[in-house]
């Protein structure tokens, strides 16, 4: 493959990781402003359901932004290869492979996804169920 071709992909690719987590941030978002809402209708059958339903909707957004970021990952290995056998990268793969916090994947930056999605997961599962506590009291 080319570099173009290899930054066409990484750019698709990116795309789809950011709409995945763009689309799983609003899910969050709507439920916690629904639990705001809806928190005197809510039953413990009812809330029992959401959360398990939204628990494997979860899984299934953050299983396919790990296989993103996977192919991401191996976009940047292909250029690295490319760049290690002598071909002239253009300046702009070479600012990606550089500064890319994919690219140069750090506890730090691991850490900070975590504790974003984490985080996000705790609250739209633990707003819901403080809502239907307050309203029951």
């Amino acid at each position: 493959m080319t570099e173009a071709d290899l930054l066409s992909q990484l750019t698709s690719f990116g795309d789809f990781l950011w709409s995945l987590m763009q689309y799983w941030t609003s899910i969050s978002i709507g439920i916690l402003i629904a639990s705001h809402f809806v928190a005197s209708r809510l039953n413990g059958y009812i809330l029992a359901v959401f959360i398990i339903i939204y628990t494997v909707f979860t899984v299934q957004i953050v299983t396919l932004m790990s296989l993103q970021l996977q192919a991401i990952k191996g976009i940047f290995m292909d250029l690295e290869i490319m760049a290690d056998k002598g071909v002239a990268l253009s300046y702009t793969a070479r600012q990606i492979l550089e500064y890319s916090p994919i690219a140069n994947d750090t506890l730090i930056n691991q850490s900070i996804r975590l504790a974003m999605t984490g985080g996000l997961f705790l609250v739209t599962i633990s707003y819901p169920i403080y809502c239907n506590r307050k309203a029951e009291s």
